[in-house]
């Protein structure tokens, strides 16, 4: 890079993205939580230089030598991290995904859930569970986060102070200041959880969670980071800026209907237009969730046209999936998979193990109401103002006769052989949702179905709807292989992980 004059400016700004660096950790003796952190990229002599060759040594000498904060040295970080309650007054309505900022703050009601025009209904399945014999909300914690570019680059929430105090991310306090852990919090209006994150990043997602005094989960929170920020009122096309669009699905006598996202939930970027390299299609795919559960799982991510990307459980980092990282950010998380099915609460308990027994994950009687198509449950993965779609939000993609499948599709309209083969080589749809010829880029990426591989990868699309038939559930699917369709189908497992797209509530 050429504006790395000197090494005083092999600093992250100049180092092209994926570039190797060694971090130096100087701890304040007084103050543990007080450090100093020294960044040196690695490369060639010039200080322009970053790459690594194989076979190659390389030999540096660095020299760290100072008296005062050295302040105007960007290779420096001076880390001197405060509480994520402190001067943190953004309150927000709670949903179970929450959209930030890079570097945001904001804090929330656990026992809070906004629904419609409500923001202050209360999530009666978290209070139920708080006021068992294990106790309320004592203590939060961040359960893992992404990093900026998949494997290389800055954790996305921030480093923790320590791994038994999360609270310079992620705090919570009562309102009347008494002790957690002789009051816990157990409805609404006693407390808030507090999060910040850091500030240096692309964006990404994270997960924090509440505990009891055992240290069990009682609830968690996807933190979206990301500059993507659509209004969640207006029944109106949005196309510009990027980071404001939504898209108003018109056409094919389907009844008027609110504004959709224009990309999957949790998705780095979204796109109407195909996107310009694998990397960035990969970047669209959002994250996979399993049908009436609100925990996320991830998807692939690659600078390759891969189909399938085998041994996802891996304990080891799994190359070309984005992967989850613990609140070091180094310590990697990996994707625990078991055959058997579990109730909502233990599957809430823990929020990272993908289950799944046949073809339901659940084993709970009243599974079929966790997510419902014309209101949002506590079970909605969605952010505040924004839902689950139906199978009907998605009657506008399509043209033609309508017919109905064997497996109860809403409705199907077959592709040709050639418009099937573009759209797999173009790793997704480029789809026309409304008579003024906008489009929206739909993402074939594929999905987990079994506990060793991802498959499916620029293959085939599956987005979950919020209706439940049996425990085979609808889902907006393109499929390029079998029946070669687009279609609205009853066909997916509820074991099944899909991506997601979130529709306004009002």
């Amino acid at each position: 890079n050429s504006s790395a004059t000197s090494q005083t400016y092999r600093i992250k700004s100049n180092a092209p993205t994926g570039s190797s660096y060694v971090d130096f950790i100087a701890v304040n003796t007084i103050d543990p939580k007080k450090k100093l952190s020294y960044r040196v990229y690695l490369g060639g002599s010039e200080s322009t230089d970053f790459n690594l060759y194989g076979s190659t040594d390389y030999n540096y000498t660095v020299k760290i030598s100072h008296t005062d904060l050295p302040v105007n040295d960007r290779r420096v970080t001076i880390i001197d991290p405060i509480a994520a309650s402190k001067n943190n007054n953004n309150l927000v309505p709670t949903a179970n995904c929450f959209m930030v900022v890079l570097g945001g703050a904001f804090c929330f009601d656990p026992f809070s859930f906004s629904v419609n025009s409500n923001d202050n209904e209360e999530n009666s399945k978290l209070k139920n569970w708080a006021n068992e014999s294990d106790g309320g909300i004592v203590s939060v914690k961040i359960l893992w986060q992404t990093k900026e570019n998949g494997d290389v680059g800055d954790p996305v929430m921030g480093i923790v102070n320590a791994e038994n105090d999360h609270t310079n991310i992620v705090d919570i306090k009562r309102n009347d200041n008494l002790d957690l852990m002789t009051s816990p919090l157990t409805g609404k209006d006693q407390g808030r959880i507090f999060c910040r994150v850091a500030p240096n990043t692309t964006g990404g997602s994270g997960v924090i969670s509440a505990c009891d005094a055992k240290d069990n989960i009682l609830w968690s929170w996807h933190i979206w980071i990301t500059d993507y920020n659509p209004d969640r009122t207006g029944n109106f096309n949005v196309l510009e800026p990027a980071n404001k669009r939504k898209q108003k699905y018109i056409g094919n006598s389907a009844p008027d209907q609110l504004p959709m996202m224009d990309r999957n939930l949790g998705a780095i970027t979204g796109y109407d237009t195909i996107p310009p390299t694998p990397l960035e299609k990969s970047k669209t795919n959002g994250f996979h969730y399993q049908w009436g559960r609100k925990d996320l799982f991830p998807s692939s991510y690659s600078s390759l046209d891969l189909n399938t990307i085998l041994g996802v459980n891996s304990t080891d980092p799994v190359k070309n999936m984005l992967n989850r990282y613990g609140p070091d950010g180094l310590k990697y998380i990996p994707c625990d998979t078991r055959t058997e099915s579990a109730t909502l609460r233990k599957a809430y308990q823990n929020p990272t193990i993908y289950y799944y027994k046949g073809i339901a994950w659940c084993s709970d009687s009243d599974f079929s109401s966790f997510w419902k198509p014309d209101l949002k449950t506590v079970n909605d993965p969605c952010p505040a103002g924004w839902r689950l779609p139906k199978k009907e939000n998605f009657r506008a993609l399509f043209k033609g006769d309508y017919l109905y499948s064997s497996g109860g599709s809403f409705h199907r309209s077959t592709l040709s052989e050639a418009d099937l083969l573009k759209g797999q080589s173009d790793g997704g749809y480029q789809v026309t949702y409304d008579d003024k010829g906008h489009t929206t880029y739909l993402r074939l990426a594929g999905y987990l179905r079994t506990a060793e591989n991802f498959s499916f990868v620029g293959q085939q699309a599956n987005i979950w709807t919020a209706d439940y038939r049996y425990s085979f559930n609808y889902g907006w699917n393109v499929n390029g292989q079998g029946y070669k369709c687009f279609s609205v189908s009853s066909d997916w497992y509820t074991s099944d992980a899909h991506t997601l797209r979130c529709i306004q509530e009002r």
